[in-house]
């Protein structure tokens, strides 16, 4: 044991000389993992993230910290930061969305998980992805918060792309109705009038 705690010592000296160095980071966190020190690992790869410069290594460290923190340190709080840093640092990381995503879901979060959803349909260029994410950012904002605004931003957003998608016309329609807003509403039947008189 004494040796382990030397090795460790003498690995973080060198670290503080040479931040960064791959060899040595890698070598610590296995030796203070073999002691089930995860706390420690955890303070040795933040103090490695510090010195990652490139926004793809530091999308990797940090879905690395969120699985650490989510699987060794039951710490969802924390997981869930680390996972949204390594979104923010790669936007497309399909990863460290998924897994904030399930954190968000697993607390009841349905604000977060809603409005990681519709950044996720901002970010992606397929459509029909884009409408599949909104029609379930309105699904939430509509049935789990009861947010009838929220829901019907998001059949807007849906609209502005493809005006002809019927359930969400339906449900924009239905939304208007419920919010009072029968200019839009009478504007929307108007279209859809239009679109079926079309040859």
């Amino acid at each position: 044991l004494g040796d382990i705690d030397g090795a460790i010592d003498a690995l973080r000296r060198l670290l503080a000389l040479e931040p960064g160095w791959p060899p040595a980071i890698e070598r610590v966190e296995r030796l203070l993992a073999s002691q089930g020190d995860w706390e420690a690992v955890a303070q040795v790869r933040l103090a490695h993230l510090a010195a990652v410069d490139d926004p793809h290594d530091q999308a990797d460290e940090w879905f690395r910290m969120g699985v650490l923190y989510e699987e060794h340190l039951a710490d969802s709080e924390r997981a869930k930061h680390a996972y949204r840093a390594a979104v923010a640092a790669r936007p497309d990381f399909f990863d460290a969305s998924k897994a904030l995503g399930r954190l968000l879901l697993a607390s009841g979060d349905w604000v977060g998980y809603a409005e990681l959803l519709q950044e996720e349909a901002q970010r992606t260029g397929a459509l029909d992805q884009r409408i599949r994410l909104l029609t379930r950012v309105a699904d939430i904002a509509e049935e789990r918060l009861d947010q009838p605004e929220w829901a019907l931003a998001a059949c807007q957003q849906i609209l502005a792309d493809r005006p002809d998608h019927g359930p969400t016309v339906a449900r924009a329609g239905r939304l208007l109705a419920h919010l009072g807003r029968w200019a839009e509403l009478l504007e929307i039947n108007e279209n859809e009038l239009e679109d079926a008189q079309s040859p």
